[in-house]
């Protein structure tokens, strides 16, 4: 039998092609999407996705708000890494605890 991909699957790997494509037509969607997902995994690569849009101050605001305030470790980890990769988190206070 094929083993296929659920509603989380789908909607993670469209994020990874969004953010792959850096398409700024794009990103209203997964702007809206970050708003409203229930799923972690689908919005930790909806962090990641927005990594890819690095001078759009929506994005960078979208991505520091999973960084502090995501209920989720993991969305919050996504959206750290992705603020350090655009250069937007120059120094996180995890690094004193990581030395």
């Amino acid at each position: 039998p094929l083993m296929r991909a659920g509603r989380n699957g789908l909607a993670r790997n469209a994020a990874v092609v969004l953010g792959n494509a850096a398409n700024p037509d794009h990103l209203p969607l997964l702007l809206q999407r970050c708003a409203v997902e229930h799923a972690d995994i689908v919005r930790g690569h909806i962090a990641w996705a927005l990594s890819h849009f690095p001078t759009h101050d929506d994005a960078r605001a979208a991505l520091e708000r999973l960084h502090i305030h995501d209920p989720s470790p993991y969305v919050r980890h996504e959206a750290r890494h992705a603020l350090e990769s655009t250069g937007a988190l120059a120094f996180s206070p995890d690094q004193l605890y990581h030395s």
